[in-house]
Order: structure tokens, then C-alpha cells, then sequence
């Protein structure tokens, strides 16, 4: 993890979204909410990659920090879209109903006019 903390500041709050790292991830945002606002090289938030392929828990807890839920990258994806990835049906399905509770835009179209 060491290497990662050299790296762009975004990288490690990703790297612990993407792990579902839970200690290491409140860890790092109780004592820095701001890191909840890094995008990656595409402006893909801890958010996104939580619901991507982080667990459903991961995204509790960013949200619970304040993770921006409609917050878009370069290709205007949210991380409603993100979750769409999530491969196991249960798991994508919880994270969407999640995102959906925390006011997520169902109609927010990415460069491709794309919506969930």
C-alpha cells in the first residue's frame, strides 16, 4: 500500500474501494473526506469503482462519508452505471437499490446516451 500513497492521491481511496478494504477505507477518510472527491485519470470516483467490483458494504461507507452518488467521469458514467458491471445479480441488484435510495438520477445518460 505504500506505493500506492506515492502515486496520485486518488489511487489508494480506489485501490481500497476496488478491495473493499473497510479498515484501511475509514481509516483514510476519517481523518480526510476529501479524498472521497479524487478521480482517477478518467475521473472515476472510490464510488465508482465500489460499485463496480467493491462489496455492497464499501458502498455503505463511502455514501456514509458523503460520496457524491450522481458524481459523473470524463464519459459522464455515474456510479449507477458502474454498478451495472457488478456480475453477481444479488450484489447488483442491493447496490442499485442502494444508490437509488440515495437519490442516484435513473435518467443520467453517459456519452452515449446511455441510462441505467
Amino acid at each position: 500500500l505504500i506505493a500506492w500513497t506515492q502515486r496520485r492521491d486518488g489511487d489508494l481511496v480506489h485501490l481500497l474501494a476496488a478491495l473493499s478494504d473497510h479498515d484501511r477505507l475509514r481509516a483514510l477518510l476519517s481523518t480526510d473526506t476529501s479524498h472521497l472527491r479524487l478521480g482517477d485519470a478518467e475521473d472515476a470516483t472510490a464510488l465508482h469503482y465500489a460499485c463496480a467490483v467493491g462489496d455492497l458494504e464499501t458502498l455503505k461507507l463511502l455514501l456514509a462519508y458523503g460520496a457524491q452518488v450522481n458524481v459523473a467521469n470524463v464519459h459522464e458514467e455515474t456510479p449507477l452505471l458502474w454498478a451495472l458491471i457488478e456480475p453477481n445479480d444479488h450484489a447488483r441488484r442491493k447496490k442499485i437499490a442502494l444508490l437509488v435510495k440515495a437519490r442516484a438520477r435513473i435518467n443520467h445518460a453517459n456519452v452515449d446516451g446511455e441510462t441505467a
